[in-house]
């Protein structure tokens, strides 16, 4: 596992709060101890209806946040997610390569840095909302990584390809 490889400890406690049809809340509770699963819209049963954007500042989250959000709001996840976690804690987002485009960004990673980006050397399937049998017909042609924040990382991110 590149994580382990990589001193990347995730914490008992892990958020999926864009958890959509809880495809990834699968896989993250076969792995860890205590899994939130959350989205604004109810489509998943082991989901509490929330808007993530939309929680007090204030809040305090003891475990780490992994989640692949909307792509529009994936700036607003990330700020949002390193309000709760605590120092050294990670957030972490599935996004797509493109993602590390834009001037705008290029502030964003100006002032949080991801420690690592994990690049999918071969292109995986992601199915807006959960359709994964109309994404089959259409090929898998976006390239996606995972960006992985540790709050209070200051440097130049890693780079790794993973399989």
């Amino acid at each position: 596992d590149q994580l382990q490889a990589d001193k990347i400890h995730l914490a008992d406690k892990i958020w999926e709060p864009a958890c959509g049809g809880g495809h990834l809340s699968h896989v993250l509770q076969r792995r860890f101890p205590f899994v939130l699963s959350s989205d604004i819209v109810m489509r998943y049963k082991n989901a509490e209806q929330c808007d993530f954007l939309e929680i007090l500042p204030t809040y305090s989250w003891g475990g780490d946040i992994l989640t692949n959000p909307p792509f529009r709001h994936a700036e607003a996840f990330l700020r949002q997610g390193l309000r709760f976690v605590k120092k050294n804690r990670y957030v972490i987002l599935l996004q797509r390569i493109m993602f590390l485009e834009s001037a705008k960004r290029h502030k964003l990673f100006q002032e949080f840095p991801p420690k690592y980006v994990y690049i999918h050397s071969s292109r995986i399937a992601i199915a807006k909302g959960g359709d994964f049998e109309k994404y089959a017909k259409g090929g898998r042609s976006m390239c996606f990584a995972w960006y992985v924040w540790e709050k209070g990382f200051k440097g130049e991110p890693t780079l790794r390809w993973i399989r």
